[in-house]
């Protein structure tokens, strides 16, 4: 495992797919929802791999992080095997909505947090948490950064609904390091309301989606690429939800109310 601990030196291009364009959510259609036998592991917070071949969710059935492992990338109906994490790297460290992993380029360590907490952890296979993992760095800082909710542009940024409630992002001087997040470059949006659960990024930072469970789904337009002070509203969707990703002319939606929804979207170039 040794070698492994270079990652964060080494950095490679996103493994991602790259979405040239976005996408138009109203008018959205529903082709999937996650069968109700299956809903206890789809609470709360739901977060892909980047290979697309694990999810990773938060569950209040019993309060402890799964994986979920898929025959199929991408594919949440082809699920395999499913790992309480618990006994294999948390430990009886008490978790929250932020415990979900956000992985480096290649696979090979994750990072989560909850309030003032910050982890790192290595896997002893990539993109697989379900075999155990170790802790390379651990940070308690005063800088509440550990709110965050995602990485943006190749992980040089980060979005979280702090301090004033609202979108906003901070630049970081190491890509996936928050530990190095810059305060001075806050940016923030001047609308209200708009800072709670997930948010979703086109590739060119240009159109921003954001979910909440309080209000309806929202894709807002930048004037200027990631920044997110010049954000106007362009639509929405009458769907309120606490997750959202896209992936081709798929939309997913997670909701509290232990479900996962796929809809079939538009995709604009």
């Amino acid at each position: 495992m040794w070698y492994k601990l270079t990652w964060m030196y080494v950095w490679q291009q996103k493994v991602r797919p790259t979405w040239w364009g976005h996408w138009t959510i109203t008018g959205a259609v529903l082709s999937w929802t996650c069968p109700e036998s299956a809903r206890n592991y789809y609470d709360e917070c739901l977060e892909f791999s980047l290979d697309w071949m694990h999810f990773y969710t938060w569950t209040n059935a019993d309060d402890w992080p799964y994986q979920v492992d898929l025959s199929v990338a991408w594919d949440v109906t082809s699920a395999t095997g499913i790992t309480n994490l618990k006994s294999k790297i948390f430990y009886g460290s008490s978790w929250n909505w932020n415990w979900v992993p956000h992985w480096n380029a290649d696979g090979s360590a994750c990072t989560n947090a909850y309030w003032n907490t910050i982890k790192v952890w290595v896997p002893w296979s990539n993109w697989d948490l379900s075999q155990s993992a170790t802790v390379l760095w651990q940070d308690t800082t005063s800088l509440n950064v550990a709110r965050w909710r995602k990485f943006i542009k190749n992980w040089e940024m980060i979005i979280c609904p702090w301090p004033n409630y609202n979108i906003t992002t901070y630049n970081l001087a190491t890509p996936y390091d928050l530990r190095t997040a810059d305060l001075s470059s806050l940016k923030e949006t001047s609308l209200q309301n708009y800072w709670d659960s997930d948010y979703f990024f086109s590739d060119d930072g240009i159109h921003l989606y954001h979910v909440s469970p309080d209000a309806a789904t929202t894709h807002l337009v930048l004037s200027t690429a990631w920044d997110v002070s010049t954000a106007t509203v362009v639509e929405s969707f009458n769907e309120w939800a606490s997750w959202i990703y896209f992936h081709e002319d798929k939309m997913y939606l997670k909701y509290r109310a232990w479900n996962v929804k796929q809809f079939t979207v538009v995709k604009e170039d």
